[in-house]
């Protein structure tokens, strides 16, 4: 059940990034139009997609982890806290997490 949890909040965390949303559920403010021109897209979070392909998640002896790989220069996990102080991308609510391990719990246990 464990697995199943942790893949649902990854999953979750990745969903967020790809479709520029905060871990809140509110949508990004529309990037400028230079940005947009910049990168190409007007996804909020992704540009070349490196804190996308950071994320990570490993088996721990007390249940798993989500964090963001210590990648590339400067290191996607030295710039995260940084970015999610202006622009919450990684994570999710409470809220959130409660729902995703009640829906665990209740297909294990057939409620």
């Amino acid at each position: 059940m464990m697995a199943e949890i942790n893949n649902e909040l990854k999953d979750h965390i990745n969903k967020n990034m790809k479709t520029g949303t905060q871990p809140d559920g509110q949508k990004m403010k529309p990037l400028s139009k230079a940005w947009i021109a910049r990168k190409g897209h007007k996804i909020p979070y992704l540009w070349k997609g490196l804190f996308y392909k950071s994320i990570r998640d490993k088996k721990t002896k007390d249940g798993y982890e989500i964090s963001i790989a210590n990648i590339g220069n400067p290191s996607r996990a030295g710039l995260a806290p940084t970015l999610n102080k202006t622009r919450p991308f990684f994570g999710f609510t409470k809220n959130t997490g409660d729902k995703i391990f009640q829906s665990a719990v209740n297909k294990r246990f057939k409620f």
